[in-house]
């Protein structure tokens, strides 16, 4: 008898399971795809490029609009399965646009209101589609006959009570105000020193989150109680984000950029590496109204994160080394487009809906909106001191609210309310 070596599933079975497992792998490579695409288009070739026409002003142009598009965006994906799925599909056309975009002669109009709504409502589309898809899918029932997937269910969440959202925004959205002060403040310290500077400090920045991930893998995959270790370092892990904030504020304050450059990497370190994985797992799981398990890791975030900083290495490095180089006439966003091209050509599943009535609200991409809201509320708060004040005291005040926001964190992480399981 044969065997799938992927799903060890017997012969009768072998073409529906090795169908999955191909399934698998082509949404595995169009991620990859589309986080390299991604870390060249967001990272680095937005911000140049608004940068490059107004400097300060249009960098804040770009973000309000950017923050803006991402939202809205974010809101349409997240109506029902259909349109979810299929904002998921046509995501990366936009990122495709987004490079072409980017090949129009220097502009306000182009590089800081069409580039960024382009970028925005890919983000706002893919991303609130992204957590849900995942563990969605699994359980979507494959006709091996029509080659097409039967939905019988809906994406996402059932809409959780109100002590349930109260949980998981006090665990997303201060973080999430913290990583938006973070690096947009980067960006402008970075982007006046020039793109090579904002590049270096993107990836170091993804580096160095890794290097601590990796830390926290070892601390944790032997763990017989992963909450009480998980507890121990989200609330150790928020108070170095605050310390690092305060240096950052520090180093600002005193014109001493070495100071503010160890701050960054001190902040960006504990929440790419530690932080942000225990808030993916544990905002989701107050919105499901379920524990985390005491003794399970979850791997798919492990690899999430690797792959993320794979992708920021590759797509970061290609596009400051193109934007440095004045011998070569390809413009990194071509490259940038490139990658999402391919993984829009990549075979996508093929699906039939036949959603029954169901009285339950299904929340799709509730997390992720709660952080996109979030950085709405920022940038819209700081629109009047971007008009008004200077650019190095903008950055001090922005500062101070990621400061505030870091203390709100660090007194939530005490309280027993901030664990899935109590």
């Amino acid at each position: 008898m044969q065997y799938c070596s992927e799903c060890k599933s017997d012969f009768s079975n072998v073409l529906k399971k090795c169908s999955i497992c191909k399934e698998k792998k082509v949404e595995a490579l169009r991620r990859m795809l589309l986080k390299i695409s991604t870390a060249i288009m967001i990272s680095i070739i937005g911000p140049a490029s608004a940068w490059s026409v107004s400097q300060e002003q249009g960098l804040m142009i770009y973000l309000l609009v950017y923050i803006s598009s991402k939202y809205l965006s974010s809101i349409i994906a997240s109506r029902n399965t259909k349109v979810a799925i299929i904002s998921y599909r046509y995501a990366p056309m936009l990122l495709v646009l987004s490079g072409l975009v980017s090949l129009a002669p220097s502009s306000i109009f182009a590089f800081a209101v069409i580039l960024p709504i382009l970028l925005g409502a890919y983000e706002g589309a893919y991303w609130s589609v992204y957590f849900d898809y995942k563990p969605w899918i699994k359980n979507v029932e494959f006709d091996g006959k029509s080659n097409h997937r039967i939905v019988r269910e809906p994406m996402g969440i059932i809409e959780p009570s109100d002590e349930s959202v109260k949980r998981a925004k006090f665990t997303s959205v201060p973080f999430a105000i913290c990583q938006f002060v973070i690096q947009n403040s980067m960006r402008f310290v970075a982007l006046q020193r020039g793109v090579l500077w904002l590049g270096v400090l993107v990836v170091i920045a993804e580096i160095t989150g890794y290097a601590i991930a990796y830390i926290y893998r070892k601390i944790t995959e032997d763990s017989s109680n992963l909450i009480k270790i998980q507890r121990t370092l989200w609330t150790w892990g928020q108070v170095v984000l605050l310390a690092g904030i305060s240096l950052m504020i520090l180093g600002h304050s005193f014109e001493l950029f070495t100071i503010y450059l160890v701050g960054w990497l001190i902040a960006q370190g504990s929440a790419r590496g530690c932080l942000r994985k225990i808030e993916i797992q544990w905002s989701q799981n107050h919105l499901k109204g379920i524990p985390v398990e005491k003794n399970k890791r979850d791997k798919d975030l492990d690899r999430f994160q690797r792959n993320e900083v794979i992708a920021a290495v590759v797509g970061v490095g290609i596009a400051t080394w193109l934007k440095i180089q004045q011998n070569y006439s390809l413009d990194p966003a071509l490259i940038g487009a490139g990658f999402a091209g391919f993984a829009w050509f990549l075979k996508f599943p093929k699906f039939k809906y036949q959603l029954s009535e169901n009285s339950q609200i299904i929340m799709i991409g509730l997390r992720e909106r709660f952080k996109f809201s979030s950085h709405l509320f920022t940038i819209i708060l700081f629109v009047l001191p971007a008009i008004l004040l200077s650019t190095q005291t903008l950055i001090l005040i922005l500062l101070i609210f990621g400061f505030m926001c870091a203390i709100l964190a660090v007194m939530w992480a005490e309280l027993p309310e901030a664990v899935p399981d109590n």
